[in-house]
């Protein structure tokens, strides 16, 4: 995400304390309230724990998720299922410009099911 290649989109994070996105189009806060977030939001990348997706789906904001244990994995499946999400973790780094951009044109409403 520091790359040139993603200085065409505005990347909010939160957490990073030790920087490791940085550029001028990165916005790096402690910590965010994710619903203010989530309203002007295009897509959220995230680890696809169960309260950052329960925050997207609430939001109807579409998914894109780098899972790192079995739990996440189940919830990313579950977003695939539903049309709310897909899986980062099958892409390579060199793929993802064309996923995220992919993921930006699809519009979901919130999902309360």
């Amino acid at each position: 995400m520091n790359h040139r290649d993603y200085a065409g989109y505005t990347i909010i994070t939160a957490g990073d304390k030790n920087r490791i996105l940085n550029g001028t189009h990165i916005i790096s806060y402690d910590f965010i309230n994710i619903d203010e977030v989530l309203t002007i939001a295009d897509v959220m990348i995230c680890h696809g724990g169960n309260g950052t997706i329960y925050h997207g789906l609430g939001k109807g904001v579409y998914m894109l998720c780098l899972t790192s244990h079995f739990e996440q994995e189940w919830n990313v499946q579950a977003l695939e299922r539903i049309g709310y999400g897909k899986s980062m973790n099958d892409y390579e780094i060199k793929d993802w410009k064309e996923v995220i951009n992919d993921a930006i044109k699809i519009k979901v409403p919130p999902y309360y099911g």
